[in-house]
């Protein structure tokens, strides 16, 4: 049975997110004609974007007329060589791993050491900021009150990102009422920007181009600001990555699971006879305080993020929020669930666990493994492939 919170189906667990692979029909000048969402062509657009594909210098990004976003757009659409700029991601993210780079973001107007640092396919882009970790590259760009475009590239290291398919190259996001479109990649680029607040494509598989509007966009002064809460952000989630495996071995092969289970059960009486003032509770709330005083020893060693009561059952989140792990213990062994995100661990306890849907189908030879090592899950692949895991540095510029 799965536990009552929201899954969202995404590879949060390092999406360093996000979150993920979307794509775009358009390789090049000669390869395909734009279409409108009716299959009508566009002819002026057409026209246009044919004539602007032999640019040879990038627009301003801090150009806030609406000819420069549109100008630089279609660069990136049809001008540049996006199987260079996909390879040359690719050497930029494995120098990251071995923690031969100086950062994690280059931004246009550092110094020509720095820039050096950047592949020439990329650095040729002229972008207002480049930002890559273990497994992608956001080249941003800044088109003032226009928006913000990027390209995303998705790592090969652990094999080559595949194509969603032919008939949903991407995504539209519509604002007012909200809604999701998936987009076929015969779209015109005028279509896209005048129908989504944003819209992401794949160009190539592992290549997305992404639209922005402004009321997403960080104003230019606050870019670096941003970017180094971003840092922040992401040394927390690693944090809290390595924290999660540790649980997630103590729960799974580090604890008896009878003397737990037992003590869910303790727990949920205590419900049932109004001991608890809340059904959910949180850790870390102080309006909780007195009901953690009541939960026994053998659960807060876990340091749940929450415990959720019914009268019949009880779960115990490790993580909630972005990810999903925990238990679910019943008072009837005979409630005991198995499904696609969640086994029995024992008679009247069920594990469940995000990656058991998101990840691969080994993900259960990972929890397996965690017996014999905590690891995080992309550590254990790179091991299985005899890759490298990398030189993790938290970096301050």
């Amino acid at each position: 049975m799965s536990p009552c919170v929201s899954r969202k189906h995404t590879m949060r667990y390092h999406a360093f997110t996000l979150l993920v692979f979307c794509i775009a029909l358009v390789t090049g000048c000669n390869e395909g004609t734009p279409q409108s969402k009716e299959g009508v062509n566009d002819q002026d657009l057409i026209a246009e974007e044919v004539s602007d594909c032999n640019m040879t210098e990038a627009p301003d990004p801090n150009n806030n007329t609406f000819a420069s976003f549109e100008n630089l757009q279609k660069r990136l659409f049809h001008s540049i060589d996006h199987n260079d700029v996909y390879q040359d991601c690719q050497e930029f993210m494995r120098l990251h791993r071995e923690g031969k780079l100086s950062g994690t973001t280059f931004y246009g107007d550092d110094s020509e050491t720095s820039q050096n640092e950047l592949p020439e396919s990329i650095r040729s882009l002229q972008s207002t900021y480049v930002r890559v970790n273990e497994i992608m590259v956001d080249i941003s760009f800044s088109s003032g009150d226009k928006g913000t475009q990027s390209l995303s590239c998705f790592s090969n290291e652990l094999g080559e990102p595949t194509s969603r398919g032919n008939n949903a190259k991407g995504l539209g996001f519509r604002s007012d009422p909200y809604s999701m479109d998936k987009l076929s990649g015969k779209e015109s680029l005028s279509f896209l920007n005048e129908n989504y607040n944003h819209f992401e494509m794949e160009l190539i598989p592992g290549l997305t181009y992404n639209r922005f509007t402004e009321e997403q966009t960080v104003p230019p002064e606050n870019v670096r600001q941003s970017n180094e809460r971003m840092d922040t952000m992401m040394d927390f989630m690693m944090k809290t990555i390595n924290e999660l495996v540790v649980k997630k071995q103590r729960l799974l092969h580090r604890t008896n699971h009878h003397e737990f289970l037992k003590a869910c059960r303790q727990v949920i009486v205590r419900y049932n006879e109004g001991v608890y003032s809340r059904a959910k509770i949180n850790f870390g709330d102080p309006a909780s305080e007195k009901d953690w005083k009541q939960i026994p020893q053998i659960i807060l060693d876990f340091e749940p993020v929450y415990i959720w009561l019914k009268k019949d059952s009880v779960i115990v989140a490790l993580i909630g929020g972005l990810d999903h792990a925990g238990v679910i213990a019943y008072m009837n062994d005979e409630k005991t669930a198995a499904g696609d995100d969640d086994f029995k661990l024992f008679d009247g306890l069920t594990y469940y666990d995000d990656g058991l849907t998101e990840a691969s189908e080994d993900y259960k030879d990972y929890l397996d493994s965690l017996e014999n090592e905590a690891i995080p899950y992309l550590d254990w692949k790179r091991k299985q492939m005899n890759l490298p895991i990398p030189k993790r540095t938290q970096y301050r510029k």
